[in-house]
């Protein structure tokens, strides 16, 4: 009986540890939130790519257009004298951060969705 009782409670132990260890895992929301923070209007694209530690998965120069997901965002016509840049937050249920920016480079407009 007392095996029983002190399996139980190693169990309980080791199943808080785990539960707890799961909980405190970065969420891809809580990444997105955390990048969106750190970019600022007047930054230049490098800036951005420096402080995302990653280069965009997608991006439409000014003036190209702009695709489905990005025109549900941005204000209409906005493409006309801005681009788009678009970042992959990797997880589960991943999130696309968009970044607008002038014909100078420098960021506009930041927003995000899910993937």
């Amino acid at each position: 009986m007392l095996k029983f009782i002190i399996g139980i409670a190693l169990g309980l132990v080791l199943g808080w540890i785990l539960l707890g260890s799961f909980l405190h895992r970065d969420s891809p929301q809580t990444r997105v939130i955390e990048a969106w923070r750190k970019i600022q209007p007047g930054m230049s694209l490098a800036e951005v790519d420096a402080v995302l530690g990653k280069s965009p998965s997608y991006e439409s120069p000014p003036g190209e257009g702009a695709a489905p997901e990005i025109a549900r965002i941005f204000p209409k016509d906005y493409w006309r004298e801005h681009g788009y840049r678009t970042y992959l937050i990797e997880g589960m249920g991943p999130y696309l951060l968009f970044v607008a920016y002038d014909r100078d480079g420098r960021v506009t407009f930041v927003s995000c969705g899910p993937a």
